[in-house]
């Protein structure tokens, strides 16, 4: 029962002192006189690091050789220290009563063998401690003294505090910037806290109808159409490393950005926000959005975003022969049963690929090699099928109109018939061709999308 009862106290005793223990702490100037509160000491809690401190409401005893626990900044380790060496203290005196009280035993149990034998297996089991005890102190002050010296190794930074990734909201933030900038640039610690706070409470904040919606994948954003004047931005992830002096320095990589649809299911128009350039943000207000509409009507109304095609940089290298998006004139043009019009039997064919990230095409660079000498070497409004090489690594985007407008279709792998991208394809009857089969002849509907404009983007499109 002793030993429990000592147990329970002391382990009363640490949890008291942990809890005591308070990070909540304001930088100070230790040669300022009054630079703290009342009630507080301007002490250093780490090297060059000065703060007011609470002072504790206990006083511990002084025990020589180490130092008296006085604020709410003492570490642990200084706590440990303390205590092994108060413990030696207290062990000592036990000792010593135990000693003295068998020792008075021992010369008043004269006459009574049984007394003896109990006074000197006290004295024994004193002296048996006293050795253990400076055995101990011994090994940890004489021998290797460091074994007393609780130093905690400095932690390396934190990872990501606010998820890396695009995220759209429904208001507008007119300081993004200045928010992302201070997230972005501060090394780990306080700063950093703080900017992450600022940034995590524009996010989304209990109770309250203003929120910006991470964009986990490609899909309909669900809870909100993303009307123009909104605020886009993306939250690039962090890496750290350390310079020949031993500062952290902050390496800020960009690896999403999203395709925004003006209606559901990725259908309507699209306007692209890339942030595959580590130089560049993605943030600011949804102000381009009144320049991709399906008809001029909407266009003078504005459209706001109702699905979203997320994408990443492309996970794995890509081989420098790679033709990243190609289209062709013929269905499954790149096989040998490709089927191509009567009126030109000739698969023509022509890659588009990206010099850097991201590249755009107009009606007049969409044709085949020999164009325009080759009237047929076209590929506007005469693309029926279309390869992505590698797949994973580009996907492009199509457009029913010029300049990037109208209808946009997504092309991320190998198809071999177009017509079921979601932009005109001529209208509700389309073309007519007459195809033949043997002894019959019969009259078909092709329906070719027409295509006037193409962006191709290097990027891997993320499903939901």
């Amino acid at each position: 029962m002793p030993r429990k009862t000592i147990f329970l106290i002391i382990t009363i005793l640490f949890l008291f002192l942990l809890l005591s223990f308070s990070l909540a702490a304001e930088p100070c100037d230790p040669s300022d006189p009054g630079a703290c509160p009342a009630g507080q000491y301007c002490v250093e809690v780490k090297s060059g690091v000065f703060k007011c401190v609470r002072a504790l409401e206990i006083v511990y005893p002084n025990i020589p050789g180490t130092t008296i626990p006085e604020t709410v900044a003492t570490g642990l380790p200084a706590y440990v220290n303390y205590l092994f060496r108060l413990s030696i203290i207290i062990i000592g005196f036990v000792i010593l009563g135990v000693l003295v009280y068998s020792g008075v035993r021992y010369l008043t149990s004269t006459g009574d063998p049984a007394k003896m034998s109990d006074a000197r297996e006290g004295i024994f089991s004193a002296f048996l401690g006293t050795v253990i005890l400076l055995s101990a102190y011994l090994i940890f002050n004489t021998i290797n003294p460091q074994l007393t010296i609780l130093n905690l190794a400095e932690v390396e930074p934190l990872g990501q505090i606010v998820d890396a990734g695009v995220y759209l909201c429904n208001y507008t933030i007119p300081n993004i910037e200045e928010l992302l900038e201070n997230y972005i640039t501060e090394p780990p610690g306080d700063k950093q806290v703080e900017a992450a706070k600022a940034l995590r409470d524009i996010i989304y904040k209990e109770g309250r109808r203003e929120k910006c919606e991470f964009v986990y994948g490609s899909g309909n954003i669900e809870d909100f159409t993303f009307e123009v004047g909104y605020t886009i931005f993306a939250v690039p992830s962090l890496h750290y490393e350390r310079d020949a002096d031993g500062n952290i320095i902050v390496k800020p990589s960009y690896e999403f950005g999203v395709v925004l649809h003006e209606k559901y299911n990725s259908k309507g128009g699209c306007v692209v926000y890339t942030g595959l350039d580590e130089n560049g943000f993605i943030y600011g207000e949804n102000n381009q959005l009144q320049y991709y509409a399906t008809t001029p009507e909407a266009a003078a109304k504005t459209w706001g975003a109702k699905s979203v095609t997320l994408f990443r940089k492309p996970m794995k290298e890509i081989p420098a022969d790679a033709t990243a998006v190609t289209l062709y004139s013929c269905y499954d043009g790149w096989s040998d049963t490709a089927m191509c019009p009567v009126s030109y039997p000739v698969v023509v064919a022509a890659y588009f690929k990206p010099d850097i990230d991201i590249n755009y095409w107009q009606e007049d660079d969409i044709h085949g090699p020999t164009y325009p000498d080759n009237p047929h070497d076209t590929l506007v409004e005469n693309s029926r099928s279309a390869t992505v090489d590698p797949k994973g690594g580009y996907f492009g985007l199509v457009f029913d109109a010029g300049d990037f407008t109208g209808n946009c279709g997504t092309i991320n792998q190998n198809s071999p018939d177009l017509s079921k991208l979601p932009i005109d394809k001529g209208g509700e009857y389309c073309k007519t061709r007459l195809w033949f089969y043997g002894l019959f002849t019969g009259v078909e509907r092709e329906c070719i999308p027409k295509i006037h404009s193409l962006i191709v983007i290097k990027g891997q499109i993320i499903g939901r």
